[in-house]
């Protein structure tokens, strides 16, 4: 995540698919992977690295009943941010209802987060 958060998400990405080498089960590895391919505020998913994401949230859905309350929450939260982002790639809307649906998903991840915490 030190990369991730660093915003090296080529080396962080690197690094969890070795971490799913390592222990196939793992839920939170996958997660990982599907934040780091996923979309970033600083660049948009690269279509190329899309069914990769959609595995690896599949995948990190599956093993989630191994996971903390807040391991899961935030494998669905990732999920769902991913899925609704993608969706603005697909269609041609206006800016004003891209920035008043994002007001609206900003002000539900923070309460997502506040409650998760």
């Amino acid at each position: 995540m030190i990369l991730a958060y660093g915003f090296n998400h080529a080396e962080a990405a690197r690094s969890f698919k070795e971490s799913v080498r390592q222990d196939p089960n793992c839920a939170s590895c996958y997660w990982g992977l599907a934040y780091v391919l996923g979309p970033i505020y600083n660049s948009k998913m690269k279509n190329e690295v899309l069914p990769e994401t959609q595995e690896a949230h599949s995948n990190a859905r599956m093993h989630a009943n191994k996971c903390s309350p807040k391991e899961n929450a935030l494998i669905i939260w990732t999920n769902i941010i991913t899925t609704w982002q993608l969706s603005f790639k697909n269609f041609r809307v206006n800016f004003l209802n891209i920035f008043k649906d994002v007001f609206v998903w900003n002000i539900a991840y923070t309460a997502f987060i506040h409650n998760l915490l």
